[in-house]
């Protein structure tokens, strides 16, 4: 009778557990998405110099710390609004101003066939996207 309850209990957890593991996995709010700088940039006081990166961040927003990662080292952390962009970017595009002096700084990043944005400095404050965004209602 013990073997029996033993069995069924082993079986239940056997079952339970990578649906346990599959919700956890679906509920995350990490993103991790790449991006490729053509220029030096500026972004919260530091200097991003061209290549490839690996932007990551946790949440939803609409505030959220994003990293910036470059041959899996951390190389800048900033933060950023999560904007919703009214509809899909045609292409992934890395939105830059340039200031009076020549020196470019990080605006907007938008990722190709996606809704999601990530906008950095004051317009990440004052709600400015680089395409119209979504209101909230």
């Amino acid at each position: 009778m013990r073997i029996l309850r033993f069995l069924a209990l082993a079986g239940m957890f056997t079952m339970v557990l990578p649906l346990a593991s599959l919700a956890s996995t679906k509920n995350s709010t990490e993103q991790k998405k790449n991006i490729s700088l053509l220029d030096t940039v500026e972004l919260a006081g530091k200097t991003l110099s061209p290549g490839q990166y690996k932007v990551e961040w946790n949440g939803t927003g609409p505030m959220v710390h994003v990293k910036f990662l470059k041959n899996g080292k951390t190389v800048l952390t900033a933060p950023a609004e999560v904007a919703q962009l009214q509809q899909k970017a045609p292409y992934s595009a890395v939105v830059e101003n340039t200031k009076k002096n020549g020196t470019k700084t990080l605006r907007e990043i938008e990722w190709n066939n996606q809704r999601e944005a990530l906008i950095f400095g004051p317009q990440a404050r004052s709600g400015h996207a680089h395409h119209t965004r979504a209101s909230a209602s």
